[in-house]
């Protein structure tokens, strides 16, 4: 009997340790495969909902619209866009949900190097960015050859690779009242005397002669940026332009500092009669020193200026070209387009313009060929969603507007950065802008 218990004992035991041995080899196995199931589902989902991180900077928004509609049409993968602008804000949208999601807080570079393509106006932030990046992909300077030479020469070229590509140019410009210009006796606005002529001749005919935006401080500042140059010289403006700049990149990490720095160079400039600055302060003040046009010009900001326009009310309008798309189309059909008028002739001009370029930081064949397309062959459907000048001489334009930017960009000496890219923050630009308003009111 004990030795049938004891056999019985063993059988048991050794039933037991087959189960177990089962068990065992059914996780070791199990456990494995499940694991690798898991790791394959978290690389899986997260290839298929990975997002190609764009940027873009200082672009307005109905222009980063336009753009971010190309992309779509023209890049095989779902992209994410994070949009920059002088305070450095950020907003983070997906091209497929729409969802939009505010960060005030981060630093512009750390959010400009997480992009694989860049879309961004060119100011002294972005210079300096091209300039100290070493992921940025560089392309052969031979995509330069289809642009005018006064606007492939504004792109540094080292080793026969350039950093950046050109897209597309806002330039500053002045509209003019057709109605009331025929009916002068001002024949062309080639001089500023010609400018101050009629501006004289329509206090009697019209109820808001001159309107700029002059509450704006980005676009006032910009304005009187492009008058300086018309005013003085091309030289003067960009040295006027380089000390801003300066002033900026030594100080913007100390806003109690580069206040002071601004102040204390402005005021030097004021008081100094020869400087180019003083020069555009005093014919500034010439066009607007009748009341009536001083009162409406110091009220006014960009969407008081088009009710004027909007309602064939005005005379001369101080604008850029996407500013001019915003006027209705039959409206505008009354108003031609000039480029602000220099003291005398001369073909010694170059104009303030926004450099609209794309920056590639990825070795992405599909990113580098996007950003190529978009600098070529995409040229023709950039101009005409955006409504701004293309940077090929060859593309087709939209209207005349966008070709006598184009023409006045190539037959210049180039563009010149307008003059809030020298201090790309909102509060250097304002206090820049109060300094100026405040002269020009007294």
């Amino acid at each position: 009997m004990k030795k049938e218990t004891a056999e019985s004992q063993r059988k048991n035991q050794k039933l037991k340790n087959s189960k177990l041995s089962k068990v065992q080899k059914f996780f070791a196995i199990t456990i494995p495969t499940l694991c690798s199931i898991i790791i394959f589902s978290i690389i899986l989902i997260a290839i298929l909902t990975n997002r190609t991180t764009i940027a873009f900077y200082n672009i307005p928004q109905n222009q980063q619209n336009a753009i971010s509609k190309i992309i779509q049409s023209n890049f095989p993968k779902k992209f994410k866009i994070i949009s920059l602008n002088d305070d450095f804000d950020i907003k983070i949208s997906d091209s497929n949900s729409g969802q939009t999601q505010s960060n005030d807080t981060q630093n512009l570079t750390k959010q400009l190097q997480k992009a694989k393509l860049i879309i961004a106006i060119k100011d002294s932030e972005i210079e300096n960015y091209v300039k100290t990046q070493t992921k940025i992909v560089p392309f052969e300077a031979e995509l330069l050859k289809g642009m005018p030479q006064s606007i492939s020469e504004t792109v540094p070229v080292h080793n026969n690779q350039i950093k950046y590509l050109p897209l597309l140019f806002d330039m500053y410009q002045i509209d003019i009242n057709y109605n009331f210009f025929l009916d002068s006796a001002i024949k062309n606005i080639t001089i500023f005397q010609d400018l101050d002529n009629f501006a004289e001749n329509l206090k009697s005919k019209v109820y808001a002669p001159i309107v700029l935006p002059f509450a704006d401080s980005k676009e006032f500042l910009n304005i009187f940026g492009q008058m300086l140059e018309a005013l003085t010289n091309p030289q003067e403006y960009q040295n006027f332009y380089n000390q801003l700049q300066k002033i900026y990149n030594t100080n913007k990490n100390d806003n109690k500092k580069l206040t002071q720095e601004l102040e204390n160079f402005l005021q030097q400039q004021t008081q100094d009669n020869s400087t180019a600055f003083s020069k555009t302060q005093i014919c500034f003040k010439q066009l607007i020193n009748d009341k009536k046009i001083k009162d409406i010009v110091i009220s006014q900001n960009l969407e008081e200026n088009l009710y004027y326009l909007d309602n064939q009310i005005c005379g001369i309008f101080f604008t850029k070209l996407s500013d001019h798309r915003k006027i209705d189309r039959q409206v505008i059909n009354n108003y031609k387009s000039v480029y602000f008028p220099s003291t005398q002739i001369t073909d010694n001009r170059k104009f303030c313009a926004y450099q609209y370029t794309a920056i590639v930081q990825t070795k992405n064949k599909h990113i580098q060929t996007l950003a190529q397309n978009l600098s070529n062959s995409l040229q023709k459907e950039l101009s005409t969603k955006t409504g701004l000048a293309p940077v090929q001489k060859n593309c087709q334009v939209p209207d005349h507007q966008s070709d006598d930017v184009r023409y006045w960009l190539a037959a210049s000496n180039g563009p010149v950065n307008p003059l809030s890219c020298a201090i790309p923050s909102k509060k250097a630009q304002k206090q820049t802008a109060d300094f100026i308003r405040n002269q020009l009111s007294e």
